[in-house]
């Protein structure tokens, strides 16, 4: 008989947890950028309702005169309903007795397993939220490529943000790209002469904070993420999660407030024991004689205002 997911002879190890840093540091430093572009929402409940306000409703001029008999004059808000429903993510890896016990003044196996497994959650969280943005068209193109230093790029993302500000109502706050178009950009003579003006003009100069002030935007997002595209286990070809040819102009949000003008969040339902970055749990396998780590999250990756990202293309030939 199988193991539930719930069942008493599950043993929560929050220990291995916190031997790990803060999810998002983690993702950073390993170029994973999901949790950024779809920043944590926390819900009661695993599927609901959500109401977010319509922008034709929010925007619209109002009457602020009192009214002749006293009274003021009334609003009313205009929503939409939308849906959620989270799912559990997770995996496992076997930790053989025997081998952890000859190898264990070199290994320790328990966190080797679950470093393993936590790199498939949060991996997948990663892979999701790239789909989602993949299956969006792309909003608005390149007029030259990004990938000569001599394209005016500032002015492109002038133009970009105008078009984004009237769509929306509000200007976009981030940019998400891929690491390769980031150092490109932080050598673009247009960026450049923003940051450090005409003379001295060097990439050492500029850092992501730099950039982004240049671009005229709270955040640059770099994505720093590598896949293996081989089919062989064994064998290696890597590639960029990322796709190297579109950046990803959007309105980013952290508040737990879904109402406001966003693009995109993970709603993450922790009732049932999950974290983000993943809950933590070993059972013994008796038929086997090995313990398994498992390592599971339950979330939803959801867009909220699909208009509040704006994929941009053709940034290279």
């Amino acid at each position: 008989m199988g193991i539930a997911p719930g069942s008493s002879l599950v043993t929560p190890r929050s220990d291995l947890g916190l031997a790990f840093e803060e999810l998002d540091l983690d993702a950073i430093r390993g170029g994973y950028v999901g949790l950024q572009i779809a920043p944590v929402a926390e819900v009661g409940k695993a599927f609901d309702q959500f109401r977010t306000l319509k922008k034709t409703a929010a925007l619209q001029p109002r009457r602020t005169e009192r009214n002749q008999d006293g009274s003021y004059q009334d609003l009313t808000a205009d929503f939409e309903t939308d849906t959620y429903a989270c799912q559990e993510h997770g995996v496992e890896s076997p930790v053989d007795e025997r081998t952890a016990a000859a190898h264990e003044d070199l290994i320790d196996a328990d966190m080797l397993a679950a470093e393993l497994c936590r790199h498939a959650v949060i991996e997948a969280h990663e892979m999701r939220v790239i789909a989602a943005i993949n299956a969006k068209s792309a909003g608005a193109s390149a007029a030259a490529v990004w990938s000569t230093d001599s394209t005016d790029v500032a002015s492109q993302m002038n133009g970009f943000i105008q078009t984004f500000r009237l769509a929306n109502g509000v200007r976009p706050n981030a940019i998400c790209m891929d690491a390769e178009i980031a150092d490109l950009l932080m050598e673009n003579q247009s960026i450049l002469e923003k940051f450090v003006g005409a003379s001295a003009r060097t990439a050492k100069d500029i850092r992501l904070d730099g950039l982004a002030a240049a671009l005229k935007l709270d955040e640059v997002i770099v994505a720093n993420g590598v896949k293996n595209t081989a089919a062989a286990p064994l064998a290696w070809s890597g590639s960029a999660i990322w796709p190297r040819d579109k950046v990803l102009l959007f309105r980013k949000e952290t508040s737990p407030n879904l109402v406001r003008r966003q693009f995109m969040r993970t709603i993450h339902w922790a009732a049932d024991g999950s974290r983000i970055g993943g809950a933590f749990e070993e059972y013994e396998d008796a038929k086997r004689r090995c313990r398994v780590m498992r390592c599971r999250m339950d979330t939803t990756e959801k867009i909220i205002h699909a208009d509040a990202g704006m994929v941009i293309d053709s940034i290279v030939s």
